[in-house]
């Protein structure tokens, strides 16, 4: 390649990429994941590109594949159904009421008048000190082991879905900057064509530009083929079918899977502390 295609070349690559550097991929105003989320470099788009659709931002698509994750909403009902557990064995048995009719005339079980005796009874059974606020205890801690390995997932979810959002925003770009390129190097072959047609210049440079423009059309269909894979994994992490179009992402569900508060597990070891207090009273007297 001549030294003036190759500037004319260099020159329309910079001007192309000075006047998309606007785009910054979402990633100024993106939460802090990881060192590779955050060191992934933005990559700008050509001016002829569409724009990214505005339902498709880096919040809305964790937000989005975080509530949707099944494994993530599994562990939170895990969660929720230990702490529940716990509660249920911190609280003492239910009582029992019975009522029992003695030596009543089976030939007439309905002239209760006739019966020698009638006990009514009441019972609340009392277990041994420390037995239940221990079982509260293993299902507190099983609580707050699964609220650990709950947020562990949606953490690797949440990076999932930057990692495949980054992705997407970077092949896109550069698709729009290889068409951008393409166009411009179609402009200069028609040029350098009329040149040799007026004798201003030989056919020498044909080949060369020729084989640029191969190249790039080389590059665009690797950049297609990595905006498809990762448009796929989108909608695999977002739970949309598989023709689905990502401009037109869905609201999120009203009923969202409630995380087991701090509370709940406090509240759980404080009804075994009160319980093994009186425990204690009942077995000093």
């Amino acid at each position: 390649m001549s030294r003036q295609t190759h500037d004319q070349l260099a020159a329309a690559r910079r001007a192309t990429e000075a006047a998309a550097a606007t785009l910054e991929l979402g990633m100024a105003e993106a939460p802090a994941l990881s060192p590779r989320a955050r060191s992934s470099p933005a990559v700008p788009a050509a001016p002829a590109a569409p724009a990214a659709p505005s339902s498709l931002t880096h919040e809305r698509v964790i937000e989005l594949a975080v509530a949707r994750s099944p494994a993530v909403a599994a562990m939170l009902h895990r969660a929720r159904a230990l702490a529940a557990t716990g509660r249920a064995e911190a609280a003492l048995p239910p009582a029992e009421l019975a009522a029992e009719v003695w030596n009543l005339p089976a030939a007439r079980p309905y002239a209760l008048g006739d019966a020698e005796m009638f006990m009514l009874e009441l019972r609340q059974r009392w277990p041994a000190a420390g037995a239940r606020d221990a079982l509260a205890q293993a299902m507190a801690e099983e609580s707050a082991m699964a609220l650990a390995e709950a947020a562990a997932e949606r953490e690797a979810v949440a990076q999932r879905a930057s990692d495949a959002y980054i992705a997407h925003a970077q092949a896109r770009a550069e698709r729009a900057l290889l068409a951008s390129q393409l166009d411009v190097l179609q402009r200069m072959v028609l040029a350098q064509g009329a040149r040799v047609t007026s004798g201003g210049a030989t056919l020498s440079e044909r080949p060369r530009l020729e084989l640029e423009q191969s190249k790039l059309r080389r590059a665009r269909l690797r950049a297609e083929e990595e905006l498809a894979s990762a448009a796929a994994e989108l909608r695999a992490l977002l739970r949309l079918s598989a023709d689905a179009s990502l401009g037109d992402l869905p609201p999120l569900a009203s009923e969202t899977v409630a995380e087991v508060a701090p509370e709940a597990l406090a509240e759980v070891l404080a009804r075994t502390a009160a319980h093994r207090g009186a425990a204690q009273g009942r077995g000093g007297t």
